[in-house]
């Protein structure tokens, strides 16, 4: 564990970056009639009710200090988090003293996703604020913003959630639930057993890691351009009253950040004039958080970034 740590994560590696950024889409477009509406009142931030709601998203970075940890279930990548199961070794191997067959292993995929990666909640960073790839998959081609992070505010901060930002393994090879050598903990099988379906949720911010870090931060080698960072927590559900699990809500999934973590905002090479100043509205009496502008190079295939005037 401790090479590992020593490699991968934030608050260990030799040169850590001093900033890391995360890319947030173009808010939602506005109708006539939304338009309307928030001419009449700058309290809608917006018209129509997904606009809204992606401002609110963003509200809650700048003003509440949260950000949001999403399921895995959620990723663009249906592979992320989701291990190989082997089965030949399913064959041979017996997990909770059970024979488990070939006939077992979609069963098994269905309810790792159905009852583990619920439980799941990891947040997405990124180095590499210049980016065009990175611009255009997660920023809705250049018209979103990118938040800026101070790398020490996480590693310094009284946030534990975030002092275990890790920088992630790219591989052509899914880590193998059927290997035991993959994960440390074979409790993380939940779904098999009943009574170890939250399990990963119970798990304090290292167990978690040290038991299914390769699960978390390790993904296919086609992503290795992104150069991610991921923070991870165990995000415990909630029970009805007739005690079945259900779906955390976008609110439970937002998490504090350390003070003043956030310490700028660039705005996209494409993004509109109305945009730019429901953020500059938001960001206007935080005076921690810079504002920057992508610029398309003129003679080159890059971007550069300058402060917002």
């Amino acid at each position: 564990m401790k090479n590992w740590q020593n490699k991968y994560l934030l608050a260990c590696v030799d040169a850590p970056p001093e900033f890391l950024y995360q890319h947030k889409p173009a808010f939602a477009k506005e109708n006539k009639e939304g338009k309307k509406e928030r001419e009449e009142s700058i309290e809608n931030k917006g018209g129509n009710k997904e606009r809204k709601e992606s401002i609110r998203r963003l509200e809650s970075i700048i003003i509440d200090n949260k950000l949001f940890f999403v399921c895995p279930n959620q990723f663009n990548d249906p592979i992320d988090c989701c291990p190989a199961i082997s089965n030949a070794a399913l064959n041979v191997r017996e997990h909770c003293g059970k024979a488990v067959s070939v006939l077992d292993t979609d069963k098994n995929m269905n309810n790792y996703k159905k009852h583990i990666l619920p439980s799941m909640g990891i947040t997405c960073f990124t180095d590499l604020p210049k980016s065009i790839p990175m611009w255009s998959y997660y920023s809705s081609d250049h018209t979103g913003c990118l938040l800026k992070f101070s790398t020490n505010r996480f590693i310094q901060g009284d946030m534990d959630n975030y002092k275990y930002i890790c920088k992630m393994k790219y591989s052509k090879k899914r880590p193998d639930l059927s290997d035991p050598g993959a994960i440390e903990d074979q409790k993380i099988l939940s779904g098999l057993e009943e009574e170890n379906k939250n399990y990963l949720s119970k798990l304090s911010f290292p167990d978690q890691m040290f038991h299914c870090h390769d699960l978390i931060f390790k993904k296919s080698i086609q992503w290795r351009h992104e150069n991610e960072w991921r923070a991870s927590l165990p995000m415990p559900q909630k029970t009805c009253v007739d005690g079945k699990l259900v779906e955390l809500t976008e609110k439970d999934r937002l998490v504090e950040m350390p003070e003043e973590a956030l310490v700028g905002i660039v705005f996209g090479a494409l993004m509109n004039v109305e945009d730019k100043k429901i953020i500059r509205d938001l960001v206007e009496h935080v005076d921690n958080i810079k504002l920057y502008e992508a610029k398309i190079s003129h003679d080159a295939y890059a971007l550069e970034i300058i402060e917002d005037k």
